[in-house]
C-alpha cells in the first residue's frame, strides 16, 4: 500500500481540495463516475470502490433464524447463498472493469451482528448454510437446538469450551466469511493483479460475533478498516451492539 490516511466521501472538486488540506491520500466511495475517478487519480489520490458484500433485496435470499423465520438484515442476505455471493462478484467485476480504481473494499462482509436484533443474529440455518456446514464439518442441527434454548447473554462473554455448540456456531460463521473473502481475493488477483482488496471489519472485541477473524482475514486481504466506534446509535458501534446483545437475550420469547 502507498496510502496512509483515507476517507469515505465524494469525488467532486471541492471535496478533493478539502482532502488535500487534511492530508488524506485515499478516498473510498459507493458511487462515482469514470470522469470523477480519473480526476481524483490525476490529483494523486488512491481510489477504492466500496462493495456491500451480501446485498439482497428479496426475503427469499435472507437469513433463516433458529425458529425458521427468514429476513434480510441491513439490506443483505445469507453469506452462504450462492446467488448472493455471485451478485457480490458481479458488482466487483463491474466496478473494476468500468472504473480505473486502485481496488475495492468489502463492506458488510459478515453475518448479522447483535445490533440487527436477536432473530437476525441467531442465524443462519437455511439450506445453503446446512450444506456449507456439512462441507466444513459442523453439525448445524446441534447448534440450532442449542441456540434455540433458554437465552443467556453472558454466554458470549464467558470462557467457553471448544466443544460448545456456541463456539462451533461462531467458528462456522467465521469460516464461511473467510472462505468468501478468499474467493474474492483469488478472483480479483487473477483478472486484476494490481488491484487491492480490503474489508471493513468490526472492532476486535465484536468481530468474531459477526463472523470475522482478524488473523485469517489479515492473511488474505491487502488492508482492513477497523470500525472502532466507541459511541453511536447504529450497527458496529460498541455501545449499541453490546446493549442490543444483552437486550435480545434478556427477553424470553413466548
Amino acid at each position: 500500500m502507498s496510502w496512509k490516511r483515507g476517507v469515505y466521501g465524494s469525488l467532486d472538486a471541492d471535496a478533493l481540495g478539502a482532502y488535500k488540506k487534511l492530508g488524506i491520500d485515499a478516498v473510498f466511495f459507493d458511487s462515482a463516475s469514470k470522469e470523477e475517478v480519473k480526476q481524483a487519480k490525476d490529483e494523486g489520490f488512491k481510489i477504492y470502490v466500496a462493495v456491500w458484500a451480501f446485498r439482497a433485496s428479496i426475503e427469499e435470499f435472507g437469513v433463516e433464524d433458529v425458529y425458521g423465520g427468514r429476513s434480510l438484515w441491513a439490506g443483505a442476505g445469507c453469506p452462504n447463498n450462492p446467488a448472493v455471493r455471485e451478485n457480490c462478484m458481479l458488482h466487483i467485476k463491474k466496478a473494476l472493469a468500468s472504473l480505473d480504481v486502485d481496488g475495492i473494499v468489502l463492506d458488510g462482509v459478515r453475518f448479522p451482528s447483535p445490533g440487527s436484533g436477536r432473530s437476525s443474529f441467531l442465524t443462519c440455518f437455511c439450506k445453503h448454510c446446512c450444506r456449507k456446514a456439512e462441507t466444513l464439518g459442523y453439525e448445524l442441527s446441534r447448534i440450532r437446538r442449542f441456540l434455540g434454548g433458554p437465552p443467556d447473554p453472558m454466554a458470549f462473554f464467558k470462557t467457553l469450551d471448544r466443544s460448545s455448540p456456541l463456539v462451533e456456531w461462531l467458528d462456522f460463521r467465521c469460516d464461511s466469511i473467510t472462505e468468501h473473502v478468499k474467493h474474492v481475493r483469488e478472483h480479483v488477483g487473477a483478472s486484476y493483479p494490481e488491484a487491492e482488496v480490503g474489508a471493513a471489519v468490526f472492532t476486535p472485541s465484536l468481530a468474531t460475533l459477526a463472523g470475522q477473524r482478524y488473523v485469517e482475514l489479515g492473511s488474505i486481504l491487502d488492508f482492513v478498516q477497523s470500525m472502532i466506534y466507541s459511541r453511536g446509535k447504529g450497527l458496529a458501534c460498541i455501545n449499541f451492539e453490546l446493549a442490543k446483545l444483552v437486550e435480545g437475550f434478556s427477553i424470553v420469547e413466548q
